[in-house]
Parts: structure tokens; sequence; C-alpha cells
């Protein structure tokens, strides 16, 4: 599932804004954060930072704890997106 995040996942981006970016939600713990992929890559974010549409943080719907649970997650979806970023 393509979601949105405007979490800064970059060292340089700590106390900047950061941009919004699509993301593949690929897990959660069940408590305050998910981990997501981007670009091939895996991160972890805080849960409430996990947007259905592009916006910011009190601008757009967040996704809540409650559907985070019941989300099913796609693992192709992953796989195709870390392949298109990983391949040699």
């Amino acid at each position: 599932m393509l979601l949105y995040t405007d979490y800064p996942l970059f060292e340089e981006e700590r106390g900047k804004i950061a941009p919004i970016r699509e993301v593949t939600l690929l897990s959660y713990d069940g408590d305050k954060y998910v981990h997501i992929v981007f670009n091939g890559k895996l991160y972890e974010v805080k849960a409430c930072y996990i947007y259905y549409q592009k916006g910011r943080l009190n601008e757009v719907p967040q996704v809540s704890y409650d559907t985070l649970k019941h989300i099913t997650i796609d693992t192709d979806e992953w796989f195709a997106e870390y392949d298109k970023y990983n391949t040699k």
C-alpha cells in the first residue's frame, strides 16, 4: 500500500522541513513505529507521520493506529520497490 510521509529520513534533514515522500508500508510494531520503504531502503518512522494523501502532519488525515493494525502488507509490492533501486 502506497502512503505518504513528511518525516525526515536522512540525517541532514533533522530539524528541517523534510519533503513529502511516497512510501510503501512494510510493518507496524503495534505501538508507535512503522517500517517503510523509500527508494528501496528500509526506514523506521513514527506511525503518526503516515498519511493517506500527499501532505503534512495536521494538514491531511493520518492513517490511524487501528487501521495500521489491519493493513495487509503486500510483500510483492515491497520487493518490486526494492528491486527497482537495487538492481545491478
